[in-house]
């Protein structure tokens, strides 16, 4: 799933410094989301919906609005 793992435990109230730090870490890494490729004609629909769309939606979320109009 891309997180870190880390080990605790409730009863002898160990670990919790450690997910704080990485908890923290994971916060402030900037990461490109994946977005699966799909076929030309696809992507150029979406585009068009994005396009369309303009400052309707937040713009980190417009490709997942485009997919759910085209799916109507």
């Amino acid at each position: 799933l891309g997180v870190p793992v880390v080990a605790t435990s409730a009863l002898k109230k160990t670990g919790i410094d450690q997910v704080m730090q990485q908890a923290m870490r994971v916060m402030n890494q900037v990461e490109e989301a994946f977005y699966p490729a799909y076929d030309n004609h696809f992507e150029a629909a979406l585009s068009e919906i994005i396009r369309i769309l303009g400052n309707a939606v937040p713009q980190k979320q417009a490709r997942f609005y485009a997919i759910k109009l085209f799916e109507r």
